[in-house]
């Protein structure tokens, strides 16, 4: 074989690394969501074996959130400095020995430990990985492929709640988190060896200078375009985050449903994220989307309004309430992926540092949402 021949078929490889990479990368982020949103309907189970109260049972959605939350402004830079795969490598075997944990924990506080460094890894796969994809790809091509991977992640939130009901229904639900280990396991394996280093050694900082870096990230934190992309984006997980909280609670304890019912429920309300997301992989192109968002935005603020004034004044319409989260998850399904990439767009500081600053909006809201459970929801 001649020299030109093997520089095709190692391009070849490359392009069919480049292509699998993203959907290994799927799979490790499944992994990562389950560890919140299949043990979601255990919740009540947990906060039995470890002889606590509802609200602490709820810390160790929080601290999973706080732990994700401290370690983004490091994991950004550092994979600037070093490159995507260390730090995605890194922060999957962190998560999953910290799994393992939670699944042999004997009382609450080593779960909440778990939990916290657990929440650790996850900046790592969204920091590192997507700032990969997001160098990998030019801007249409790289939005479509954004929604396609979050038609299938958001397959975590839907089916996550029903699939951990399912699972508590036979076993204990400390193998939820014992099957995960295995699955993160796996697909971090996998990224080993596909996905590509999209930093080359040549175009990185040298050192870590921490003036520079501190000048990036209040240049990017005061970049207005930038904020108010990051904040439209992530308001409706506030709401989200609050009913995965509350949500098993509510229907369990007041309304005397199965968290079987959960789950389902669940399913509805994040398949309409999907169709969103189909829609978005289906008609986007630079003169659809400014459409695709603003119906995105109205569907999702239309849908918050009506499910908020039902749940205040129509207490005991549970179901009425669904349908307008419904509205919420659709709407954010047409408007999640475009303002993703727009929010990157805004600035020409290091790949790193704009998806650190994406993600802490991203976490921070999850983290209010659950603040807001814990000082607002008394169990009625």
């Amino acid at each position: 074989m001649t020299q030109p021949e093997i520089a095709v078929l190692r391009d070849m490889n490359r392009k069919t690394d480049d292509m699998t990479f993203p959907w290994w990368l799927v799979v490790y982020e499944i992994a990562v969501y389950l560890s919140m949103d299949a043990y979601m309907p255990a919740l009540p189970k947990i906060a039995y074996a470890f002889g606590v109260d509802s609200h602490t049972a709820q810390l160790t959605a929080i601290v999973w959130m706080v732990g994700g939350l401290l370690v983004q402004l490091v994991f950004g830079p550092l994979s600037d400095r070093y490159g995507r795969r260390p730090i995605l490598l890194f922060g999957g075997g962190l998560y999953v020995v910290s799994t393992i944990v939670c699944a042999l924990s004997s009382d609450i506080h080593t779960m909440l430990i778990a939990r916290f460094f657990q929440g650790m890894a996850m900046p790592s796969m969204f920091i590192a990985g997507y700032a990969a994809i997001n160098e990998l790809f030019e801007s249409e091509k790289a939005v479509k492929i954004l929604a396609r991977m979050n038609s299938i992640t958001i397959l975590a939130p839907a089916f996550g709640p029903l699939l951990g009901s399912a699972f508590i229904l036979f076993f204990d639900w400390r193998w939820i988190f014992g099957i995960l280990s295995i699955w993160g396991f796996i697909a971090v394996v996998m990224l080993f060896f596909k996905m590509p280093e999209t930093t080359h050694i040549d175009k990185r900082p040298t050192h870590l200078n921490f003036a520079d870096i501190f000048f990036q990230y209040s240049s990017l934190a005061t970049n207005i375009k930038f904020i108010l992309f990051s904040l439209i984006t992530f308001l409706p997980i506030i709401g989200l985050i609050s009913w995965m909280l509350a949500g098993p609670f509510i229907i369990v304890e007041e309304f005397h449903y199965s968290t079987l019912v959960f789950g389902i429920i669940q399913t509805f309300i994040f398949s309409s994220f999907i169709l969103g997301t189909k829609i978005v992989d289906k008609y986007a192109n630079k003169n659809r989307n400014n459409l695709l968002v603003n119906i995105g935005l109205c569907v999702s603020l239309l849908g918050a309004i009506l499910a908020t004034i039902t749940a205040l004044y129509f207490t005991n319409s549970l179901f009425i309430v669904v349908s307008f989260i419904m509205f919420v998850t659709f709407g954010s399904g047409l408007s999640m992926p475009i303002l993703s990439r727009l929010a990157l767009e805004t600035s020409d500081a290091p790949m790193g540092i704009r998806v650190t600053l994406f993600s802490i909006a991203r976490i921070s809201s999850g983290v209010v949402g659950s603040i807001c459970v814990t000082i607002f929801y008394n169990g009625t």
